[in-house]
């Protein structure tokens, strides 16, 4: 469930703030003006090329790639407070953050479904309170991404025109 929190967030909640009002109305760059499209986009991505790669890279320790996610959900986090990333630096980065999820979510399911521990009968309710699990963390992902956005996090608007 953590995985897919930090991951949410980090590919919703804090990739819309992670570039500054002023920027996102005024910068000459088309790839900062829409940033969070092409932040969703690199998102996309990862997650297919990860989701598509259970042949080549089998992880046991999904614990793992959701220490990663962590570190990647307060680096997105931080950017949002202090804007200290350029976008060629966070697009690469979101591909990341796709990569890491895809890939926790299809070796968590190849494990539980090869797994020797488990009885047959108990695989199928396994892969579903799985799946609950990740409905869990995608809903509080997006609780906390409301919630930061209208509290520690509020977007402070552009006012006027551009210089």
């Amino acid at each position: 469930m953590l995985v897919y929190f930090f991951e949410y967030v980090a590919s919703t909640g804090a990739a819309d703030l992670a570039v500054s009002a002023k920027d996102r109305k005024c910068s000459p760059r088309w790839e900062v003006r829409n940033a969070y499209i092409v932040l969703s986009f690199c998102y996309q991505i990862g997650v297919f090329a990860s989701r598509s790669s259970l042949k080549l890279l089998k992880v046991k320790w999904v614990e793992i790639l959701t220490f990663l996610q962590m570190v990647n959900f307060v680096l997105f986090l931080c950017q949002d407070f202090f804007f200290f990333m350029d976008v060629w630096v966070m697009f690469p980065l979101m591909v990341y953050v796709g990569l890491l999820g895809g890939c926790s979510y299809v070796n968590t399911f190849f494990l539980i479904l090869h797994s020797t521990s488990t009885l047959e009968e108990d695989k199928e309710m396994a892969v579903n309170l799985t799946a609950l699990h990740i409905t869990a963390g995608i809903t509080v992902a997006a609780a906390f991404s409301l919630l930061m956005k209208n509290t520690f996090l509020i977007p402070t608007p552009f006012p006027g025109p551009c210089p």
